[in-house]
């Protein structure tokens, strides 16, 4: 049976602070700088896996060494690019028809 607790736990959404954000855009580029998708098709659900690590793990502190270990533990479940469509990812945001 489920308890109070528990449902009260499961509905509560870790709200993250100011220097989570920070912690978030350098990983970002680091990741970012090694294929991870970040800025197409795979953006999105690549955000969904590491807000979903931080959110299970609510008592892991959101910095950059924990941000690496969510991306490790289900790296076959992100979308990471090949070397052709980060390259033509790079040349469109430095046109500006994707924003950085």
């Amino acid at each position: 049976m489920t308890s109070v607790q528990e449902i009260y736990e499961n509905n509560l959404r870790r709200q993250y602070t100011d220097a989570d954000a920070r912690h978030f855009e350098e990983a970002e580029k680091q990741l970012a700088a090694n294929r991870l998708d970040v800025k197409g098709p795979g953006a999105t659900r690549n955000l969904y896996l590491i807000d979903d690590f931080f959110q299970k793990n609510r008592s892991i502190p959101v910095t950059l060494q924990n941000i690496y270990k969510a991306v490790e533990q289900r790296k076959s479940e992100f979308a990471w690019l090949s070397v052709a469509e980060a390259e033509l990812l790079f040349t469109r945001i430095t046109k500006g028809t994707v924003t950085p």
